[in-house]
């Protein structure tokens, strides 16, 4: 029975692929799949309910934070932050070493906003319009984006899986961020040590500098750095530990003014910005977006996915393969488990939450800490998912940039985070055994 449930539910998420529907139909289908499931089991219908109900109040808080998250992201499109930093950042890149210039930027570009599609979409567009104009290879280009991108995902304190991680983990994602930057570190080194060999390699025969490629930006805003302000805002609130959704609230009052005052926006335009993201008649493709309403489908799936939680222990649907990543986990490590345990998780969801979600079910049990729960997640799913060629991680982002698959060879920081963990952990057990020799 407990097979045949679980086929179901991916046959539901493959026809959602197929037939281009939203995953919150082949979720909602699992979620009846799972609750029928520990119904069988004896929950009964009142103790089902129950389960689902607690489920979600455990993401209640992460939703919150989401959706806040999304209101930012509109707010920083109005009030020019985001043209600001695009605009800024390309000044620096010089096309002899685009591909190095491209993952540096998009680094600092998602660790501030904490979107890779945000980032994908308005920096990554410019960026990929200036690397074709100058003739560089598209793929090694579109790889350094791609790795860009994930590198704020990853860590930022305004990301949505960190939001995510830290909710399922019960840790606070202003401690988590420094434990995920020092285990990030090496991985990054290695990461620009590859782009600059790769930036040597094919900016031979190169055009131009691409100090221009964002100047269009200066016909639909005000560029100055005074609308770098709600970055510094947040920024500072996270700094003095004022918490997740208290930063989030203090910078998107901080961009309310200059969207009326610096951008010339009336309230009621602000007000549109907020709910349904900056319209693309007033910025143009490149920097439409954001708003409340681009991040109700995300919340939706992380409610739903956090009402499975209960489901699948009553069920014991996850039981057999829980098992056998314990007995992985004796052999090669409980990093190593769970990272080759991601690869088909990412494949079969086809999205970042949900392979979080049932990752953290299945070898949550593998780590004795929080902490350590929470850096498995982060150093495996989170950045293995856009890897997968059809999961919306990574096709979102290389359809904004007009990528195809080979760039997944060049995002080399999605590879070398896991491989780093694993490599960290193989040396430890290791230096654990010569020890006990």
């Amino acid at each position: 029975m407990k097979t045949a449930v679980l086929l179901a539910f991916l046959a539901g998420i493959a026809a959602c692929l197929v037939l281009g529907a939203s995953l919150l139909w082949g979720l909602g289908f699992g979620l009846a799949l799972f609750a029928g499931a520990a119904c069988a089991k004896g929950a009964g219908a009142r103790g089902t309910l129950v389960l689902i109900a607690r489920g979600v109040r455990q993401v209640a808080g992460i939703i919150a934070i989401i959706l806040l998250i999304g209101v930012l992201a509109g707010m920083w499109r109005a009030s020019g932050t985001i043209p600001y930093l695009v605009w800024a950042g390309m000044r620096f890149v010089d096309a002899s070493l685009f591909p190095l210039c491209a993952f540096l930027l998009c680094c600092a570009m998602s660790f501030l906003v904490g979107s890779s599609f945000g980032t994908a979409g308005t920096l990554g567009v410019v960026l990929m319009t200036a690397a074709r104009a100058a003739g560089l290879d598209e793929a090694v280009c579109a790889g350094a984006i791609l790795s860009g991108i994930y590198f704020g995902d990853r860590c930022s304190p305004v990301s949505s899986s960190a939001a995510l991680c830290a909710g399922l983990t019960q840790t606070s994602v202003a401690e988590n961020i420094g434990p995920m930057l020092r285990t990030g570190a090496v991985p990054f080194a290695l990461a620009c040590a590859l782009y600059l060999c790769l930036s040597l390699r094919s900016s031979a025969g190169a055009g131009p500098a691409c100090d221009g490629g964002a100047d269009f930006l200066a016909s639909a805003f005000v560029l100055s750095p005074w609308t770098l302000a709600p970055a510094a805002v947040l920024l500072a609130a996270m700094f003095c530990r004022l918490g997740v959704k208290a930063a989030l609230a203090a910078s998107i009052l901080a961009a309310v003014p200059l969207a009326g005052l610096v951008q010339g926006m009336a309230w009621t335009e602000v007000l549109f910005c907020a709910v349904l993201g900056l319209p693309e008649t007033r910025a143009g493709a490149a920097m439409a977006g954001g708003g409340l309403k681009g991040m109700l489908e995300v919340a939706g799936v992380i409610a739903v996915t956090g009402s499975y939680a209960g489901l699948f222990k009553t069920a014991g649907l996850l039981s057999e393969a829980e098992a056998l990543l314990r007995r992985m986990a004796s052999r090669i490590g409980a990093f190593t488990s769970a990272a080759l345990a991601g690869l088909p998780l990412a494949a079969l969801c086809c999205n970042q939450a949900l392979p979080c979600i049932l990752m953290h079910q299945l070898a949550g049990g593998l780590f004795p800490t929080r902490r350590q729960r929470m850096l498995a997640l982060e150093n495996s799913v989170v950045v293995l998912a856009p890897l997968i060629p059809w999961n919306i991680a990574g096709s979102v982002p290389r359809t904004l940039l007009g990528a195809g698959t080979g760039c997944l060879a060049f995002a080399c920081y999605l590879y070398l985070v896991p491989l780093c963990s694993m490599a960290a952990e193989a040396w430890r057990r290791r230096r654990g055994e010569d020890g006990r020799a």
